[in-house]
Parts: C-alpha cells; sequence; structure tokens
C-alpha cells in the first residue's frame, strides 16, 4: 500500500491540498498521514514562553478535528486509511527525518495576490530540495482530476521507478495524454538512435497511452518548459532529472528566495 505524507498548517491552500491529497489516495487506495509541525514560541526578549507544551497539544487537537473533518466528508475514506503526526522544528527538517516511511510528500502553496499562478516558494522549495522522493505541490484552489493531461519533463536518459510509474498512471487513470518533454543541453549529447531508443523506453512505461514529444535544443532549461505547459494546457506538471541539472535549474540553489518557476498546475517533482 502506498503512503501519502500531507503537510498541513491548516490555511486555506493546505486544506486544499489535504482534499485533493485524499481524493488521489481514494483512486490509490492508499494511505494518508496528515503531517502538522510546530515549533516554541519566545518572548519579545528571546525568551522561551512554551513550557507548557501548549503549541504541541494545539497542533495534536487540530490534527485530529481535520482528521474527523475528512472521515465525515469523505465516508469511503476507512479508520485505516488516515492518520496523524506530528513534529518539532522546521516542514523540511522533520520531512527530511521521516520520508523513509512514505512514497510520496503533499503539500500546498499559496496565489500572489489574488492571483491563480503561483510561485514555489522557500519553505516548499526547501523541501523539494531536500528529500529524495517525489514531491506534489498543490497550488491553491487546484482540484484532482482522474483524467488528467500530463506535461512530462525529463533527462530522457533517468529511468523511472515502478512507484513513479504507479503515481502517474493513478494520475490519470481514465485516459492518459501525456506530453514528453526534453531539453538538451548539447545538440551532441545523444545521437538519432539512442534518441529513438529513449523515446521507446519512455513509451514502454505507458504502453496504449497517448503519449506526443517534444525534444528541445536550448541551453535556457525554465522558458522552454514554461512555453511548452502554455501551449499543451495540462491538468498537471511533472518534472524529474538525472543528476539533479533540472531541478537545479528550475528552483534556484538560494532557495531563501521564491524560484522563477510559477504554475497554476500541480507539480509532481520526482527525484533522480
Amino acid at each position: 500500500t502506498m503512503k501519502f505524507l500531507v503537510s498541513t498548517d491548516f490555511s486555506k491552500c493546505a486544506d486544499n491540498a489535504v482534499k485533493y491529497a485524499v481524493e488521489f489516495a481514494l483512486k490509490m487506495n492508499a494511505e494518508i498521514c496528515l503531517l502538522n509541525t510546530y515549533q516554541l514560541k519566545y518572548t519579545d526578549v528571546g525568551l522561551f514562553i512554551d513550557f507548557d507544551d501548549s503549541g504541541k497539544k494545539a497542533s495534536l487537537q487540530n490534527l485530529k478535528n481535520k482528521e474527523a473533518s475528512l472521515k465525515s466528508e469523505y465516508p469511503a475514506l476507512s479508520n485505516n486509511q488516515i492518520f496523524v503526526k506530528q513534529g518539532f522544528g522546521k516542514l523540511d527538517d522533520v520531512i527530511e527525518d521521516i520520508k523513509d516511511d512514505y512514497d510520496l510528500v503533499i503539500i500546498g502553496a499559496k496565489g500572489i495576490n489574488g492571483l491563480k499562478e503561483i510561485l514555489i516558494g522557500s519553505g516548499t522549495a526547501r523541501v523539494i530540495g531536500k528529500t529524495s522522493i517525489p514531491t506534489l505541490v498543490i497550488p491553491e484552489e487546484s482540484t484532482f482530476i482522474s483524467n488528467s493531461k500530463l506535461f512530462f519533463a525529463l533527462d530522457l536518459k533517468e529511468s523511472l521507478k515502478r512507484i513513479e510509474v504507479d503515481l502517474i498512471n493513478n494520475m490519470c487513470i481514465e485516459n492518459k495524454n501525456i506530453h514528453l518533454f526534453h531539453n538538451y543541453r548539447d545538440a551532441l549529447e545523444i545521437s538519432v538512435k539512442e534518441e529513438q531508443q529513449l523515446v521507446d523506453d519512455f513509451k514502454n512505461y505507458f504502453a496504449g497511452d497517448a503519449i506526443s514529444i517534444d525534444l528541445k535544443f536550448d541551453s535556457n532549461t525554465v522558458d522552454p518548459i514554461e512555453k511548452g505547459v502554455q501551449t499543451f494546457d495540462p491538468h498537471v506538471i511533472v518534472v524529474k532529472a538525472r543528476h539533479r541539472n533540472l531541478l537545479q535549474s528550475l528552483f534556484h540553489s538560494n532557495v531563501s528566495a521564491d524560484t522563477s518557476l510559477h504554475t497554476k498546475q500541480p507539480l509532481l517533482v520526482l527525484k533522480g
């Protein structure tokens, strides 16, 4: 059984990500663990004031309330399908410590100034950059669509893991329409024969599905992807990169600032 780790801070965007996760999990018969992190509070002079562990108690109560609310809203959600977990510290550090117990991290993202498009903020970027398991970023107001069109940007030399194929297959259960994008940094990087073999290998992951291929020769990674997304208009964007080259281009090494990639679609990040 696949296990999802879903981050929630009980905000509007986090609640939307949780609902997306539940609907996705129901399609896959996966388990969900709702994660909330908390930290100690400080006074104006920098002294701890959380001696009574009120932050931990509030976190646990909010998690229990959310669990009860979801069971009421989704009757198909069984008691042994949803769990709650709290962690002390920064979200990316907590996820890093427990990531081996889960198959997918799901996290929400806020809109910018009321716009539907979002920037991947620094906290989410740190989670993406640190964890080695797939991470699904859900923009505010996104809804789960089982008949999804996927825009798949990856290094064709990177093979897919079984769990990654399963995730993609279950994102578009009814009718798969996958647009494969590969951006070459060097036009001499790969021969025509090798290119065809790699494309054939990719198609074998999703036999019988509608797959279109778009191979680009361009040193710039982000702009062609954004243009391709605008043209194809997918429901989900999937990115995977060998040796983190693509991820480093999409998500700046300095994650203290918002990244340049913005999207209004859910973004699934697979790690090489």
